[in-house]
């Protein structure tokens, strides 16, 4: 396929550096550790209403940040966090949002984010999103 994909970066990367709060089995939570997801675009300010992955129950998350289910995964199999990332495709498979609170990890600027994570980590989560976008043959925005 040559279509040339135009790459436009997020605003913001969420840096998880604690394991998240949730329901999802501990194991499965601290995978998202370490790594850095696409933000975005906040809703407001203050708390969000979210949905546990289990129970179904309502919550309310103080300073969310959300990021989308599809990104996350991409970035966890990217990874190398297989196990992660297909635990969540199957136990919430529509594609949503995914909310984190934001004292779970550091949000980061595009300059932060590629000295952080380097050229490299960027690379390969825009080939993934590429090669998915062609495999659904979708319209592609990557973030």
């Amino acid at each position: 396929m040559t279509d040339r994909f135009n790459v436009t970066l997020p605003n913001k990367w969420f840096h998880i550096t604690a394991t998240p709060e949730g329901e999802a089995p501990k194991t499965i939570r601290e995978a998202w550790v370490g790594l850095a997801y696409p933000v975005l675009e906040s809703l407001g300010r203050g708390a969000l209403a979210g949905t546990e992955i289990i129970s179904g129950k309502t919550t309310d998350i103080d300073n969310p940040v959300q990021v989308s289910q599809r990104d996350a995964i991409l970035t966890l199999r990217q990874s190398g966090r297989d196990e992660a990332a297909s635990w969540w495709q199957e136990n919430n498979p529509q594609d949503s949002i995914l909310i984190f609170q934001k004292s779970e990890g550091e949000l980061l600027d595009n300059e932060i984010f590629l000295e952080v994570f380097g050229l490299e980590y960027l690379k390969r989560l825009v080939e993934a999103k590429t090669l998915e976008t062609i495999q659904n043959q979708t319209v592609w925005t990557p973030f």
